[in-house]
């Protein structure tokens, strides 16, 4: 007896790879030549690209962090119509890969801008209001990380209250408190007030 379909096991690996490709480490390796391991906060996410690598490296590395999370999970919507779930699974494993890719040893960014992608393809309203919520904190405060925290609360809440499935409700909170675990460091720098940015 087959518990599980190898299509959708094969799928789910495909968005972990996908997940897993590095941008905020190729990118600027390939234009600037510096390991962004490296330098300001070593985090291989786009803010970090931003600050050290320029405005240039850490837009490509925002849309390519966002585009390998939304391309494979509208493809698996695609492939597989109907399959809320299945498309709920593989979008957790492209944001999981992205936090902690195996091309870098386990490490990787915060998963904000996969998490947008993911959640640009199962729920394109929801993201968008959080997006303009994002860029109006970011303004205000001068922090992207306030802005990351804020959505990352915001996004579970607007899910809650508008019609989505449910295993896109449980996603979003797990994505939420992920994205607040991993902005961790950038709190205590923020209460300390030494973060920059």
């Amino acid at each position: 007896m087959v518990l599980v379909d190898p299509r959708h096991a094969a799928a789910f690996a495909l968005c972990f790879l996908s997940g897993s490709v590095p941008f905020g480490f190729i990118i600027p390796k390939f234009m600037k030549g510096i390991n962004i391991l490296e330098q300001g906060s070593g985090n291989p996410g786009a803010a970090n690209v931003l600050y050290e690598a320029g405005p240039l490296a850490g837009l490509f590395v925002l849309m390519g962090d966002s585009m390998k999370g939304c391309i494979p999970v509208l493809a698996i919507g695609f492939l597989f119509p109907g399959n809320a779930l299945l498309q709920v699974l593989c979008g957790a494993a492209a944001i999981l890969a992205h936090c902690w890719t195996p091309f870098l040893r386990f490490r990787g960014g915060k998963a904000v801008a996969t998490s947008m992608g993911v959640f640009l393809a199962l729920t394109p309203v929801p993201i968008a209001i959080t997006l303009a919520i994002f860029i109006v904190v970011v303004k205000v405060s001068r922090h992207i990380s306030i802005g990351s925290m804020t959505s990352a609360i915001v996004l579970p809440t607007l899910t809650m209250v508008t019609v989505q499935p449910m295993e896109i409700r449980i996603l979003a909170v797990c994505a939420g408190l992920l994205v607040l675990y991993r902005h961790i460091p950038n709190l205590k720098l923020l209460l300390a007030h030494r973060e920059i940015g």
